[in-house]
């Protein structure tokens, strides 16, 4: 729903395959996705798109074994440490500085936030 929860986000990776047989590169918990979507079996034109916003780096260039994928609505696919970023996570949760792991959720702010939005294409 984009609403911070009491539950902790989970960076941990997916365990599953997908129909391809490649690894989901999905963080656990998130739908596993369509292999058109992420998978180097069948990048096409989609691996030339950028999914590292901070590094800027395609999907061909990204380490998929370093780092999670989510593919938003659109169809665009993100690292899970760039959306992080866009959805300002940091202000919502906390961080362990020795794991890294989310730790606890933050005093949520008295304003509102407008809605954040895909990096490639605006798609809310």
């Amino acid at each position: 729903c984009g609403y911070p929860c009491e539950r902790l986000p989970c960076d941990a990776r997916c365990t599953k395959k997908l129909k391809c047989g490649h690894p989901c590169p999905s963080p656990c918990g998130e739908d596993c996705p369509d292999p058109r979507d992420v998978c180097p079996c069948s990048f096409g034109l989609k691996g030339e798109e950028t999914v590292d916003w901070i590094l800027f780096k395609n999907l061909k260039e990204v380490d998929r074994e370093q780092n999670t994928l989510i593919v938003l609505q659109c169809h665009h696919v993100v690292t899970t440490e760039s959306l992080d970023g866009i959805m300002g996570m940091d202000q919502v949760y906390e961080k362990d500085e020795e794991t890294g792991a989310w730790s606890r959720l933050l005093p949520l702010p008295s304003k509102c936030e407008e809605q954040k939005s895909c990096p490639q294409c605006r798609t809310p």
